[in-house]
């Protein structure tokens, strides 16, 4: 019997239910309003929330599951323009707007769908010029999906009077410039925690003369305004190489090239090591604040108080190329000459050395290492350079690859087991990590090289890589060099690589 009675209840409740909402429909429609759904998704029938769109010329969007209801007065005409969706191009309507009216007490769907948008491998995004400088010494930092890069002249070109250094967006265009004039930017940038930039600038360059030019750091703000200028190295400046800064964790700034200096952010030294010179690479810095760098062909290491822990002397006299660590951070990997030293992070003891063989000319591309301690590097032989993966224990070569163009150019390793490296010939390369056989390349439309700027490479795939400037006949310059954004099927650099790119990832600081 209670059981009855409760099925009773329950039929007179949704009975009650029922008539109490077409009630409030009926009393809906009597005030003259309708109701508009908004509904965003794909092509695929997956929803995409949080879709702008203007109803009338007024804001909305849809909520995170892709849906919104709007009560709107009847009998009236409501125009809907569906906004942007990155990754994705509006399918329907027909250009994004379709335009409705509706009855009183009824209820229109308007549907915005989005198709993926497929971008090939190779294909150039964007690009950005400005001026007649170069973009030679300076590989993209990539921080907060903002590029930071300066311009010069190559090593033996005519001085110009329009060098800049810019902060670029992540489509390359720019948001902010500090004017050079004819002072250079020597090497790439680095950001200390509050966003203030640190870079090397040669003054007073001459047309094949440097003996009277002189390398200080600068410092930018956040919004490009000069900080101030630290004077690293006052005569006889070397016509080759790059001088890149690193910074700690704690912000310490650390650049070499007559020796190593340390700064604080305000521009203090803080101390000097002369345990070596001709520093013109990139330091790198280990979880525990050690400092290692190349300079005179022999890797030093100190501690961050500016002792000098070891010293490993290499052999022959180009040591140009910045150090690398291994996936523990064990090791660091030196490329001097034409001979590549696997070396004890702790001690400086040699590990391994190796020189592929019958290789021509010298490393002066920094090293990449994956996430089993393979090397990956190239070298400038001119019509001899080739591209080499060193086994990781030093016994051989896991491939080569004769480019037959300069590779200054340091490699990028994606997490897709591609790596991407520039080369004179104005050319990028895109090989497989495992077998070294080119999956794709990407020629400058400017056809000008790419020398020392280096990939990076962002999480969305898009990789940034500058070069120099092209020339017509009889070199008569027409224009500066340029900043590429090409798009590859990576989605990032290496997980867990020793250094999968130059100067140990996106943000150019060099730390583990």
């Amino acid at each position: 019997m209670k059981k009855s009675l409760t099925f009773v209840f329950l039929l007179f409740f949704v009975f009650i239910s029922l008539d109490a909402s077409f009630s409030g429909d009926r009393a809906y429609a009597k005030k003259g309003n309708g109701t508009l759904i908004v509904i965003t998704k794909d092509t695929d029938g997956q929803m995409l929330g949080n879709v702008s769109f203007t109803l009338n010329a007024k804001n909305m969007k849809t909520d995170k599951k892709g849906k919104k209801l709007i009560k709107v007065p009847a009998d009236k005409s409501y125009t809907i323009k569906f906004g942007d969706v990155d990754g994705y191009t509006i399918k329907s309507p027909q250009n994004g707007t379709r335009t409705v009216k509706i009855a009183a007490g009824k209820r229109e769907q308007i549907e915005g769908v989005y198709e993926k948008v497929t971008i090939e491998r190779g294909a150039l995004l964007s690009s950005f010029t400005h001026g007649f400088g170069y973009f030679y010494y300076a590989s993209p930092t990539l921080v907060d999906n903002n590029i930071y890069i300066g311009t010069s002249v190559k090593m033996y070109g005519n001085p110009i009077t329009d060098n800049y250094f810019f902060k670029l967006d992540s489509a390359l265009a720019k948001v902010w410039e500090y004017s050079l004039g004819s002072k250079e930017v020597r090497g790439s940038a680095a950001l200390d925690s509050g966003g203030n930039v640190y870079f090397v600038v040669e003054e007073g360059r001459q047309l094949g003369d440097t003996s009277n030019s002189k390398l200080y750091l600068y410092s930018l703000d956040s919004k490009g305004n000069i900080r101030w200028t630290h004077l690293i190295l006052s005569s006889n400046v070397q016509q080759i190489g790059a001088a890149s800064p690193a910074i700690a964790s704690d912000d310490t700034i650390y650049v070499g090239v007559d020796k190593l200096y340390a700064l604080t952010t305000d521009g203090t030294e803080k101390w000097t090591n002369s345990a070596t010179s001709g520093i013109y690479n990139a330091p790198i810095i280990d979880k525990n604040g050690n400092i290692y760098f190349i300079g005179n062909a022999a890797a030093v290491s100190v501690d961050s108080s500016g002792n000098t822990r070891w010293t490993y002397a290499g052999s022959g006299d180009e040591s140009l190329a910045s150090p690398a660590f291994s996936a523990d951070g064990s090791k660091i990997y030196a490329a001097i000459n034409d001979t590549i030293y696997c070396l004890n992070a702790a001690d400086g003891a040699k590990v391994w050395q190796f020189t592929p063989t019958g290789m021509a000319g010298h490393f002066r591309a920094t090293p990449a290492v994956d996430n089993e301690d393979n090397v990956y590097i190239g070298t400038k032989s001119n019509n001899d350079s080739v591209f080499y993966a060193v086994k990781s224990d030093g016994s051989g070569l896991l491939w080569q690859n004769a480019i037959g163009r300069d590779l200054y150019s340091s490699p990028a390793l994606g997490d897709n087991g591609i790596l991407y490296v520039g080369s004179e010939g104005a050319k990028l390369h895109a090989l497989d990590m495992k077998t070294g056989v080119e999956v794709w390349s990407y020629q400058y439309p400017n056809y000008a090289d790419s020398t020392w700027s280096s990939v990076a490479l962002s999480n969305d795939g898009t990789l940034y890589i500058g070069n120099m400037a092209a020339c017509n006949e009889g070199c008569t310059q027409t224009e500066g060099g340029y900043v590429f954004a090409i798009a590859t099927d990576s989605t990032g650099l290496l997980q867990n690589a020793g250094s999968a790119r130059f100067h140990q990832g996106n943000e150019s600081t060099g730390r583990k």
